[in-house]
């Protein structure tokens, strides 16, 4: 927890203008916790797709923004996470 701090603190110091993503992990008690943002403003709605596990295969969940094609995000049924973040 001590180690969150500062990186909380860093982010409240960039001013708003910057307009920069957020992605974060940690792990506590042997649990990891994932977290992001998207700091821009949009006129559409986000979206959530799911994907069934095939036979060999992993199931997915993904999610984006606007009408963009490819996901910003998501995780598979194993745990496995993707957060993407970008800065003007």
């Amino acid at each position: 927890m001590r180690r969150l701090v500062p990186l909380i603190l860093v982010a409240l110091a960039i001013p708003a203008v910057a307009s920069p993503c957020s992605v974060f992990n940690y792990t506590w008690d042997g649990t990891t916790r994932v977290g992001r943002n998207l700091d821009w403003v949009s006129s559409s709605w986000g979206w959530v797709r799911f994907m069934q596990p095939t036979e060999g295969g992993y199931g997915a969940m993904f999610f984006g923004a606007d009408d963009d094609i490819w996901p910003q995000g998501g995780m598979n049924d194993q745990g496995l996470v993707l957060g993407m973040a970008a800065t003007p």
